[in-house]
């Protein structure tokens, strides 16, 4: 059904809404869910057009085994922001383990983007929901990741003075540009 874009979709849609509703919000055991299949195939376009058409950021994950991880996963894994940030305006969940919830075999996208060392995707996470710092730098630590645990604490915890318990303003914060420098000092 994703074709070769989001054309395509947006016309089932628009044409067929009541099948594409049910056609959308349809999963079935063992097979990956459209929107599973949209963040993994990098098809930027066509997830605003299932997530404002009944796919669920947050929906269980059909597949056992490796290929199980949730559509914010497949963003990470993929390296592709728009698709992380599209997801999290939908409101997909951080601290949502994939499949079986076996924290021995599976992460949160936020451990997931430690452990690949995804700055962009840490320092997204950590502007969505600044409570997620302490497990990021938890994964840093677990993953031996001695420069983004520093970066995490230097960058994203409360400094001693701050009574608010809040890391420095990043409200104006540009991921990339910020990353990069960083990176790059």
């Amino acid at each position: 059904m994703l074709g070769d874009g989001a054309e395509l979709l947006k016309r089932f849609i628009l044409h067929h809404p009541i099948d594409a509703k049910a056609e959308i919000s349809t999963t079935f055991p063992g097979e990956m869910t459209l929107l599973e299949l949209a963040a993994k195939n990098e098809r930027v376009k066509c997830l605003p057009l299932l997530l404002q058409n009944g796919c669920d950021p947050n929906e269980d994950v059909n597949l056992p085994g490796s290929c199980s991880i949730s559509a914010l996963s497949y963003a990470v894994t993929n390296g592709r922001l728009e698709i992380g940030k599209t997801l999290l305006e939908y409101g997909a969940n951080i601290y949502k383990i994939s499949g079986t919830h076996d924290p021995e075999r599976f992460q949160t996208p936020i451990e997931l983007a430690v452990e690949l060392r995804r700055l962009d995707f840490i320092a997204l996470f950590l502007l969505h929901s600044i409570e997620c710092r302490d497990m990021a730098l938890a994964a840093a630590e677990k993953y031996g990741h001695k420069t983004i645990a520093k970066w995490i604490r230097d960058e994203w915890m409360p400094k001693p003075s701050d009574s608010t318990d809040s890391p420095r303003d990043h409200s104006t914060y540009d991921i990339e540009d910020y990353v990069h420098e960083w990176c790059y000092e």
